[in-house]
């Protein structure tokens, strides 16, 4: 989806609006940058049938951060979608967070057949790679991310910021008073870095200490420049230096200092959660709440983010709402509050709760500092108002949970006639494990097989070390007379990359449990997944020599055949009659699929295509052995014109001008051979 915004809602368009917008209300903390410049990224086109969005991934430290971009599919076809000319013509593009994902996402291209991560059971997913190259980050903020590209086709300062827009009724006409948050990613005409710009010295805006927010060509170029801006925020860091306290926190306590107003409150984050797109993995789609009840009353806050791993969050303050909604869990039926959808359940489920302190510290508009006591959102938090009287907050804390190491061990545990698998998992933070009991063994299990499992709690830690026997009736051991028995078949550490009561993704790093897996919730069963993360494919394209990797197989009752290249990447077949042009040893019950395709200022060339193999005189088995010993995707020739001549000693085929000079020579015999074998032609032969 393209979104013209000045067509749209140009009164969102303001200075005042941007304003808004614009005014920090304090830096992120260090751990919201990446740990250095110079890293990848990636835009990828992602077909899935005739749908069409944009995949940008940035690498970040252990994980990638990405956006899913929205357009129009009739401009990705075109390639006018996104354009490198600042300002964009006026055009910016919808995007979404994505979840935190592994690094392979930042090597996939080619097809993904059906089935498979990136595609739909029926369809094929695509992905393009639109282009790539190195990023160096700029200013970040809970509402805008600035990032300098260095690709082929995308080069400068690009912004990716939030926006409020009336929320649209049944009949597409805004709702008073209701607004939605959307992300939309642009080239500004402006490429002045956010640092250095005139908005960031009017807010007194600075890096936390060390974070150098400015590409280095416009280092190289502004010398002066950057050594005053250096200067200004060495003496910003260190006054942060100097106190104990982070610099929101200390100009808190200072404010607070005549008249603080300190309540108690108990706490909790909901997750909402309905179905998502029909696709393979089937993320659910996911809104987030934070909810605080003070002297008896609630007030909610949505999140545009998930707390434990965004750090730094727009928070929109919905205000005053029923008690009923703190400790609420389980399903909201269509047309009720929290469910935008017209015909599917909403489950709302509580990811953490607690107690803590509130100090209320902002005039004329509201700042909260948050002590919050649960142990994985334990801290300070500040909870900030954007402008007076508006519902625009912000939600820093100090800190931004990177991906979370953790311990593992996989356990086959039997007893009398029963037996079942556990993999439990120990977060560093929490007081108990985390237990999946499954109906099969994880690792022997193939990938993409489902296991259901069911999920609970151990508070009893020494499990993930326990090994041996269970005498009758004790803990573990169901049965009265017989001995139960634990045996350890892996164990290790895994790195969590997303956790949520309905999805958990993790890599494991054990000898033999490893790899990306999911436990993925539907409807009440837990299920296991050993995850086939789309590989780096390659996109079955003769002019490069990238085939499809691995082959495309289709088997009927008659045939196997190995497709190795796009057959609509090629000009023309070649003709089964002209086949021994190319290839003398063709064994029995095999059948090449030879194709040319042009290749500027020389003959087209041809390579294999694809070969088809007869049953039953090739098996499958025997049909793979062929391939990978003669490696049909590497061969290639110039098209071959006229009658052919081959060496009847070595089976070399000859070049066809070659041949009709030599024949037309006198002297035949002195000056025709065989550039291998040395054979001297005669001119019968």
């Amino acid at each position: 989806m393209t979104i013209t915004v000045v067509e749209l809602y140009p009164e969102m368009l303001t200075q005042e609006a941007l304003d808004i917008l614009d005014a920090s209300i304090e830096t992120l903390a260090a751990e919201d940058y990446p740990a250095k410049q110079g890293l990848r990224f990636v835009w990828q086109w992602h077909w899935r049938g005739e749908s069409v969005h944009g995949d940008l991934r940035f690498e970040w430290n252990d994980h990638l951060r990405g956006f899913t971009v929205f357009a129009d599919k009739e401009d990705v076809k075109a390639d006018t979608a996104v354009t490198n000319e600042p300002g964009m013509g006026g055009k910016k593009l919808r995007a979404t967070r994505k979840a935190r994902q592994p690094k392979q996402w930042l090597e996939v291209k080619g097809e993904v057949p059906p089935g498979e991560v990136g595609a739909t059971k029926n369809l094929p997913g695509i992905f393009e790679v639109y282009d790539k190259g190195t990023y160096e980050y700029g200013a970040q903020k809970p509402y805008l991310y600035e990032f300098f590209l260095h690709g082929k086709k995308l080069t400068g300062r690009w912004l990716i910021r939030a926006f409020r827009f009336p929320r649209l009724g049944p009949k597409k006409q805004p709702q008073k008073g209701k607004y939605d948050l959307v992300l939309l990613l642009w080239k500004p005409e402006d490429q002045t870095p956010y640092a250095v710009s005139k908005r960031a010295r009017e807010l007194k805006w600075f890096s936390p200490k060390g974070i150098i927010p400015l590409p280095k060509d416009w280092i190289d170029e502004h010398p002066e420049e950057y050594q005053k801006w250096l200067e200004q925020a060495k003496e910003v860091w260190k006054k942060g230096v100097k106190e104990e306290l982070p610099a929101w926190e200390r100009r808190t306590a200072k404010e607070s200092e005549d008249k603080p107003e300190i309540c108690d409150i108990e706490w909790v984050v909901h997750e909402a959660t309905w179905k998502g797109q029909e696709v393979i993995r089937r993320m659910p789609n996911v809104r987030w709440f934070l909810r605080l009840k003070m002297e008896g009353d609630v007030r909610s806050f949505e999140l545009d983010g998930h707390p434990l791993w965004s750090g730094s969050l727009i928070a929109f303050d919905e205000g005053i709402v029923d008690d009923k909604w703190f400790d609420f869990e389980g399903e909201i039926p269509p047309g009720g509050r929290y469910n935008p959808t017209k015909t599917l359940p909403v489950t709302m489920s509580i990811l953490f709760r607690g107690r803590g302190t509130l100090t209320d510290t902002g005039e004329p508009k509201q700042r909260w500092l948050l002590k919050l006591k649960d142990k994985e959102l334990a801290g300070s938090w500040v909870l900030e108002q954007e402008e007076e009287g508006g519902d625009v907050w912000t939600l820093s804390r100090g800190e931004l949970a990177s991906l979370a190491e953790v311990d593992f061990v996989c356990q086959h545990h039997r007893w009398g006639d029963g037996h079942h698998w556990d993999i439990r998992i120990k977060f560093p933070n929490r007081p108990y494990h985390d237990k999946w009991a499954l109906e099969a063994n994880p690792i022997e299990t193939g990938l993409e097989q489902e296991i259901p499992a069911v999920r609970s709690r151990g508070f009893d830690n020494s499990w993930i070390e326990f090994e041996g026997e269970i005498p009758p009736g004790k803990e573990g051991n169901p049965t009265k007379d017989k001995i139960a028995y634990v045996e350890i078949l892996d164990k290790g550490r895994a790195t969590v990359h997303n956790d949520s009561p309905r999805f958990l993704s993790l890599t494991f790093k054990g000898d033999r449990l490893k790899g990306y897996c999911v436990f993925v919730r539907r409807n009440t069963v837990w299920h296991f997944i050993k995850s086939r993360l789309p590989q780096a494919l390659k996109v079955g394209d003769p002019r490069k020599g990238e085939p499809y990797d691995p082959p495309k197989v289709e088997e009927t009752e008659e045939s196997i055949e190995f497709t190795f290249y796009d057959i609509k990447a090629f000009t023309v077949a070649v003709p089964q009659s002209k086949l021994r042009r190319y290839i003398r040893d063709i064994p029995e019950g095999v059948h090449y699929n030879l194709a040319q395709y042009p290749v500027k200022g020389e003959l087209p060339e041809v390579r294999i295509q694809s070969i088809a193999f007869d049953k039953p005189k090739w098996t499958k088995e025997k049909a793979e052995q062929f391939i990978r010993k003669t490696k049909p995707w590497e061969f290639v020739a110039q098209q071959v014109k006229g009658e052919q001549l081959t060496c009847p000693n070595c089976d070399e085929v000859l070049n066809p001008k070659a041949v009709r000079l030599a024949k037309l020579s006198d002297e035949f015999n002195d000056v025709f051979r065989c550039s291998s074998c040395k054979h001297v032609f005669s001119p019968s032969e």
